[in-house]
């Protein structure tokens, strides 16, 4: 909606009687559907919410392993900037640190050994019970994700601590979920996906 088709929008809203400020926000909800176009290259450059696990409610559930890969289909073309899992356990020291990597998949699905981006978050507070502590790997430059592409989303526990992220073992996710077994090999885990968040910057 450009600046006459809005101003257009509010002569007639007046028409029906009321203040121009109700009027501005019934004209900004009205707007909505084409907000989109509106949207500028500085809106775009701070990053779009990309491929996710969403909570399933009730009791928190896990999974613990040194190392944890989840693969994800991503949705847009650009850079992934930010991944979020949930620690549902830690050490009581709260001396816990996760490598998060973006890795590339192989043509059999699983997690590869390209690391596209990585991070180590250190100090993981221990949350309460029944509740998770959110792990924020940010990256930077970020990984380079095309869309409809597989990828993988790396846990591996540093010094040898248990990474333990909040799971979907409900309604599923699309995406399906590995378990390292030493090395570069990775083992299916059925009906499982680790709760996760990503952020992608689009240029």
């Amino acid at each position: 909606m450009n600046t006459d088709q809005f101003e257009n929008l509010t002569r007639r809203l007046a028409s029906f009687g009321g203040s121009r400020r109700s009027l501005l926000h019934w004209a900004g909800v009205l707007a909505l559907p084409g907000l989109h176009a509106l949207e500028s290259p500085a809106i775009r450059a701070a990053g779009v919410p990309d491929p996710h696990c969403a909570a399933p409610p009730g009791l928190v559930s896990a999974y613990g392993a040194n190392r944890l890969g989840q693969r994800f289909k991503a949705p847009h073309t650009g850079k992934l900037t930010r991944a979020t899992i949930y620690a549902a356990s830690a050490s009581a020291a709260n001396t816990d640190a996760y490598l998060i990597e973006i890795r590339t998949t192989t043509r059999r699905g699983k997690p590869g050994k390209t690391v596209l981006a990585s991070t180590q978050v250190n100090n993981i507070v221990k949350p309460p019970i029944g509740q998770t502590t959110p792990v924020i790997a940010d990256f930077t430059p970020g990984a380079r994700v095309k869309r409809g592409r597989r990828y993988a989303l790396v846990i591996t526990g540093v010094g040898g601590v248990m990474a333990t992220p909040r799971t979907n073992n409900e309604t599923g996710c699309a995406g399906v979920l590995f378990e390292g077994r030493g090395g570069s090999k990775f083992a299916k885990v059925n009906d499982i996906d680790v709760v996760f968040d990503t952020v992608v910057t689009q240029a």
